[in-house]
């Protein structure tokens, strides 16, 4: 999945959370990272530290998981959305540590 124009995949992620796991063959569990923020439109890429964000929080997403950043859990506030903690981690090349949550329903 490739973000364009704003690079905000806020509204694909319901149907993230509904497909992933449909007609997939069992020994395939996707897995799924989501960060918002701003981004650089380079061409016909994307680029910008936003991007590198959500590709480091995918990373640290395991087998059958969606993980968010806590940019996109206070984003999606009142939606009915459900999250568990997932704690703080060191995100490579990126300063600080973030707060990641999976998202549960």
């Amino acid at each position: 999945m490739k973000c364009m124009s704003n690079c905000s995949c806020l509204p694909m992620l319901p149907t993230i959370l509904d497909t992933s796991t449909v007609l997939l063959p069992r020994y395939i569990a996707p897995l799924a990272g989501l960060h918002t923020g701003e981004c650089e439109l380079l061409g016909e890429d994307v680029g910008g530290i936003a991007v590198h964000i959500g590709a480091r929080v995918a990373a640290s997403a395991r087998a059958g998981e969606v993980l968010v950043s806590s940019t996109v859990k206070d984003l999606v506030a009142g939606s009915g959305l459900q999250f568990q903690d997932r704690g703080t981690r060191t995100l490579k090349g990126i300063p600080d540590e973030w707060r990641l949550f999976a998202v549960v329903s």
